[in-house]
């Protein structure tokens, strides 16, 4: 909490700000004065103090996934609480476009698409680049293999939808994930061949968002556009994939942990024919007889055999977060073991997540943010049968 300039004849003005819904507090709402450069911030329990002019003023309460509200102050009053409403279209957001300032989301001459993280948690999903399926307009999101740990694509209309490669770039936390896919060199004659990376990609390659834990996620923004992707190069003709992790705030420290348990069956398969010995040649007959046991010709369920398992899966999630106003941070764990329907398939994740961020002064902050991540997957006879991904 704090606020800055200073001119002429003063006073201070006090408040707190809560949410219309609930009544509940809200940290990091910008307080300011119309027209002047006093302006100041909501501490966690929602309170503030800011400098003002003597006369009657106009202060603007703004805060990302709430409204703008402006609260009329007069000359005599030294406290104004406001109740802001949840910004359902979420303008009052700020794009980042790629160059050294934001705009606001209304103003924006770019096309951005935002999805929270409660969106991506909301349906179970085994990876975050699933979970965006449906919620990103002019993107193709499709996945390539049902076997755990299956490969899924994102694919963004523009420029190279039709000649060259569709995928846009994506940034967590800043760092720019690579989503390479590696040659197999399953086709090359001789191995000095397969170094040389000769031959096709991997038949499903999987995209490395598989590698990021769903439930870390607080934001994820897809930009595209000339100036969406000014600041990573031609790269990102096809647009960028901006994800931001979860971090801690200031509060009691708070824990969270969810466990799911499930199984998978095989739905349907190929269907069978059964045909009797009158609607077989004669000279078969007899040969189909030999087989036959009590009356009855066996039948062998080959397709159960091989993706008749009906395996349990389960996800243990693991998140505690907490701090000062100065200190925060962010812990979490999870562990997913998804064994497949056909026989010796499965994938197995283990991630671990730490974020801290310390307030060094009101122009200068800094976050480390560490991520290990342990992806094993065994496709089977459907694939390439290629382990730990």
């Amino acid at each position: 909490m704090g606020a800055v300039g200073a001119s002429g004849q003063q006073r201070q003005l006090t408040g707190r700000v809560t949410a219309a819904a609930n009544g509940e507090a809200i940290a990091g709402v910008n307080v300011s004065v119309t027209g002047t450069a006093f302006a100041a911030i909501t501490n966690v329990d929602g309170r503030y103090a800011i400098a003002a002019p003597s006369g009657a003023v106009t202060l603007v309460f703004r805060r990302i996934a709430f409204k703008r509200r402006e609260v009329q102050v007069a000359a005599g009053q030294n406290a104004a609480d406001a109740a802001l409403e949840a910004d359902v279209f979420n303008l009052e957001a700020v794009v980042v476009t790629g160059q050294a300032t934001g705009v606001e989301r209304r103003n924006a001459a770019i096309a951005s698409t935002s999805v929270s993280g409660q969106e991506v948690s909301a349906v179970p999903s085994p990876a975050v680049d699933r979970a965006l399926a449906g919620r990103v307009p002019g993107a193709i999101i499709s996945q390539n293999s049902g076997a755990p740990g299956g490969g899924t694509q994102i694919q963004m209309r523009g420029n190279n939808t039709v000649i060259g490669s569709p995928d846009p770039v994506f940034v967590v936390d800043g760092v720019i994930y690579s989503d390479a896919s590696l040659p197999t060199g399953l086709y090359s004659v001789t191995q000095s061949g397969a170094n040389r990376g000769s031959g096709p990609t991997q038949d499903d390659p999987v995209n490395r968002l598989a590698d990021l834990n769903p439930n870390d996620i607080e934001s994820i923004e897809v930009l595209r556009g000339a100036a969406a992707s000014s600041i990573y190069g031609s790269k990102a003709a096809n647009g960028v994939v901006i994800i931001r992790t979860n971090h801690g705030k200031a509060g009691k420290p708070r824990a969270n942990i969810t466990q799911r348990m499930g199984f998978f069956t095989l739905e349907r398969g190929p269907a069978s024919r059964t045909f009797s010995l009158t609607d077989t040649f004669p000279y078969t007959s007899a040969t189909i007889a030999s087989y036959m046991a009590a009356g009855q010709l066996p039948f062998y369920d080959h397709l159960q055999e091989i993706a008749g398992e009906k395996p349990l899966s389960y996800e243990t999630d693991l998140n505690v977060s907490g701090g000062a106003e100065n200190t925060r941070y962010y812990v979490s764990g999870s562990v997913i073991h998804d064994p497949g329907i056909v026989v010796n398939t499965f994938n197995n994740r283990q991630t671990l997540r730490a974020n801290v961020d310390q307030t060094l002064s009101g122009r200068l902050s800094l976050s480390v943010n560490t991520q290990f991540t342990r992806n094993q997957t065994d496709k089977g006879f459907t694939n390439n049968d290629n382990n730990g991904a």
